[in-house]
């Protein structure tokens, strides 16, 4: 994106990079940037970065393994299900669930960290009618 624009800045010549980055929406800098790539002949698949395996945030329940016991321990008396199956229930929702554990600790986890681990434990996210 940042080498069309490039581009289009390098054509309109002089103010080119303030006309081309108010259109676009983008930042002179990434204009500017552009255009000393194009300059120096970079390619656009040279730019092209391997994501490292490992990057990014940890798992909260990597991080903080108690919370999953949290967790089953508040679900627990509101859990449903057959116990024949292997599919199991809660008549709570994520939203108080996390509310609860969020109480319990100095871990605070979202709904959708619930969610995972939850459904890692074998909860159904939706009850049968």
């Amino acid at each position: 994106m940042r080498h069309w624009a490039a581009s289009e800045a390098i054509v309109l010549a002089f103010g080119g990079v303030s006309i081309v980055a108010e259109a676009t929406g983008l930042a002179r800098s990434t204009v500017g940037i552009g255009k000393s790539e194009l300059r120096c002949g970079v390619e656009p698949a040279d730019l092209v970065v391997e994501r490292r395996a490992g990057g990014g945030r940890k798992r909260v329940e990597d991080k903080y393994p108690e919370i999953v016991d949290k967790v089953e321990a508040h679900v627990a008396p509101g859990t449903r299900g057959d116990p024949e199956s292997r599919t199991r229930w809660t008549s709570k929702s994520t939203r108080r669930i996390a509310e609860a554990v969020s109480c319990l600790g100095p871990v605070k986890a979202g709904r959708q960290v619930l969610r995972r681990i939850l459904k890692s434990r074998g909860y159904s996210l939706q009850a049968p009618r």
